[in-house]
């Protein structure tokens, strides 16, 4: 550099050092620092050399004129192959040089110098304006309007973006680190009921969540989640579905290609097709999750030689592919959902899947997800054929979760009018008499499935409602359902359900609390005394006169205990509540001045103290400084920190060194009849036995002989 000018290289880095330095504050003083040294393709530009060659040629205006700034960049060491370095050099000089050129070398006024008027030569060049050049790409220059695209005959299908494209990025990343967070952050957002994860926002997150379970919507997909489970992390998801799957007619499911909707080939393709000719005669043969390198395995084999899968934790892709039915299933039960993922192909084939594997609950998570979706699912090739197969064959099964999966499915299949001819068409009679089998069956849940499913299949039209009818016995046993109350099945068909009886005509009906005595009645000598125990039941009890054998009788009296209405219960635990509170208070703490805790911290230790126990029913944070001040004064606070602390504490209080058990209640009775039973006073009077024969009430003897062991009678006691 020194060379260029004819300068001693010591005097010149001198005067550099210096023109640097008095050009950095020149800067500063007018707002506009320069930190870094400016480079053209990682070569520094020597700003004190730069200057020089442009003022010696008469400015930076005559350059720019001239068009010399080729000639200047020669003495630069950038390039020539460079392309646009000599723009690039003059937006330098611009940008670092330019203003003190009019200051020092043609002497104008500072003020001048920074007018940014039309006059100014370089207002469009100045510092402020090359300062407010946004540092992000601007997008919205390619954004066109729809009106506008709309008359030019362009696309309106144009890409949204969502909140969700870092998460999809993520699952199709091959960094196992960024898979194993995204499928947590899925995990975690089917799960959330404030911010559940929305597929219809993003669709293409079911497509990499299904990849990640081996069912896969393209060829290319297939080869990339390959790569990324065999290579980084040493696991095949080949072989899981065909080891699992149970159901062999579903394997054609595991096959994508079969699924891809193909375009038709032009008639060029098609001769050339044609025109080729294969030698030789080949035999192609399928092999089998158990053929594998010439072995042919029997059934039998797989659990003689401890063949297949293991089902425990060991099994990384199960656990994988678990993980993502479990999320999928949550997904399905969001209504906003259901539509999208119905409508996915690749999603249907994972789900039937599901429903024909044997590993784990797989089974269980795509009747689940089967069920959820089966009203907005279109029967229609080629998934018809495959769905009939899974609920056919769930029909016959002996699992009663199977059972009412499939019957289910069946129903909200029929509440489609677009399936209705599908239906009517390859439903056959056998299904009709496997589903009307179920009404006779002792089980409330699958009796109610059942009959919203006849429901829907009669809907369909005369000839689903003819299969019905020519079910033996179906129409019988549907009319004799009418006069079948719930409670004659007894408490064994109530599995996980509660039958609830409710009065029509209003409210509640009223019990007195006045007892009432029965007055003794003849009867012929066939009939036989009975008294019958309270059953809790949600229907009133009421006094009824008790039919007498000849032998000498005595007349009982019946005390019918007064029921208490909602309100007065919810008075009631809420008073039991209180007093658990301040009798733990008094027995977990003890005054002293000179102590204080703080306020969460007390209540944190009264619902840890309720967790151990056992107790459901707790005081709310609100009102639980009243029970505080109640027991310790009203002084106790709780009262603010310190300055700078946001907590509140009570003071004058401490945990005892040895704390007192805290009193126990015991739980009340879960049936208010009976607890006014044990509470009824004792009868001062002999009991009578009376031998029980007959009740009341058909359906309450049908369910008192379907039971292990009839109730004890309650014998009558003497007024």
């Amino acid at each position: 550099m020194a060379k260029i000018l004819n300068k001693d290289p010591a005097l010149y880095q001198k005067e550099r050092d210096t023109f640097i330095q008095e050009l950095q504050h020149f800067h500063e003083t007018r707002g506009t620092p320069s930190r870094k040294t400016p480079k053209i393709n990682g070569q520094e530009i020597d700003l004190y050399l730069l200057y020089h060659l442009v003022t010696t040629r008469g400015g930076w205006l005559k350059v720019n004129s001239r068009n010399e700034w080729d000639t200047v960049l020669e003495n630069f060491r950038v390039p020539k192959n460079c392309v646009n370095s000599s723009v690039a050099l003059k937006q330098i000089y611009l940008r670092y040089l330019d203003r003190y050129e009019k200051v020092h070398y043609l002497g104008e006024v500072g003020e001048r110098a920074n007018d940014d008027d039309e006059d100014n030569r370089h207002r469009r060049w100045s510092a402020r304006a090359l300062h407010s050049v946004p540092l992000t790409y601007n997008y919205s220059q390619h954004i066109v309007n729809e009106s506008s695209r709309d008359y030019n005959c362009l696309s309106t299908d144009l890409y949204k973006p969502s909140e969700y494209d870092r998460l999809a990025l993520s699952l199709a990343s091959p960094l196992p680190n960024e898979q194993d967070f995204a499928i947590n952050v899925c995990t975690l957002l089917s799960n959330e009921g404030k911010h559940t994860l929305r597929i219809d926002r993003h669709p293409r997150l079911l497509t990499f969540l299904l990849a990640h379970a081996a069912v896969y919507n393209h060829g290319s997909t297939r080869d990339l989640f390959v790569e990324s489970y065999s290579r980084v992390r040493g696991h095949s998801t080949t072989h899981f579905w065909p080891d699992v799957l149970e159901n062999l007619e579903l394997r054609p499911l595991m096959d994508e290609s079969r699924f891809v909707k193909r375009l038709e080939p032009d008639d060029d393709d098609v001769m050339q097709k044609r025109e080729v000719e294969v030698a030789g005669d080949g035999e192609v043969v399928e092999c089998g999750s158990g053929e594998r390198a010439g072995l042919k395995f029997e059934p039998e084999d797989l659990e003689l030689f401890c063949l297949g899968r293991t089902l425990g934790t060991q099994d990384y892709i199960g656990q994988r592919v678990l993980q993502i039915a479990t999320i999928l299933r949550n997904l399905t039960f969001v209504e906003e959902n259901v539509p999208v993922m119905a409508q996915n192909s690749t999603f249907l084939r994972f789900v039937l899947l599901c429903c024909g594997s044997k590993w784990n609950s797989l089974h269980q998570m795509g009747f689940d997800m089967l069920s959820n979706i089966s009203s907005e699912v279109l029967l229609r090739e080629p998934y018809m054929n495959y769905i009939f197969n899974v609920v056919n064959k769930g029909l016959e099964s002996q699992d009663r979760f199977i059972v009412l999966s499939c019957v289910e499915t069946l129903n909200k299949l029929g509440q489609n009018e677009r399936n209705e001819e599908v239906l009517l068409r390859c439903l056959e009679d056998k299904v009709y008499e496997r589903i009307c089998s179920f009404l006779s069956l002792h089980d409330i849940m699958l009796l109610v499935h059942t009959l919203e499913c006849l429901y829907s299949l009669s809907s369909l039209g005369e000839r689903s409602c003819n299969s019905i009818v020519r079910v033996h016995g179906a129409l019988d046993t549907i009319v004799s359902l009418i006069t079948v109350e719930a409670q004659s099945y007894g408490p064994r068909a109530c599995i996980l359900m509660r039958v609830v009886e409710t009065v029509s005509g209003g409210g509640m009906v009223g019990h007195t609390s006045q007892p009432t005595t029965s007055q003794p009645t003849t009867a012929p000598p066939s009939t036989m005394t009975a008294t019958m125990p309270a059953l809790p039941l949600p229907t009133p009890a009421v006094a009824r006169p008790v039919a007498a054998t000849p032998t000498p009788t005595t007349p009982h009296r019946v005390i019918v205990a007064p029921t208490p209405n909602p309100q007065q219960a919810t008075q009631q635990v809420a008073q039991e509540n209180e007093q658990f509170a301040l009798a733990w208070l008094r027995a977990t703490f003890e005054q002293n001045s000179g102590s204080r805790i703080e306020q969460g911290e007390l209540y944190k230790q009264y619902i840890n103290s309720c967790a151990k126990i056992g107790r459901r029913g707790v005081i709310a944070p609100l009102h639980f400084p009243r029970c505080v001040r109640s027991v310790f004064g009203s002084n106790i606070g709780p009262k603010a920190g310190p300055a700078g602390d946001t907590l509140q504490y009570y003071e004058g209080i401490q945990v005892r060194g040895k704390p007192s058990p805290a009193p126990t209640p015991p739980p009340p009775p879960a049936s208010p009849i009976l607890k006014a039973q044990l509470s009824a006073p004792t009868p001062t009077k002999k009991e009578t036995k009376s031998k029980s024969s007959d009740v009341s009430h058909p359906h309450l003897s049908q369910a008192l002989q379907g039971g292990s062991s009839p109730p004890p009678a309650t014998p009558p006691t003497g007024g």
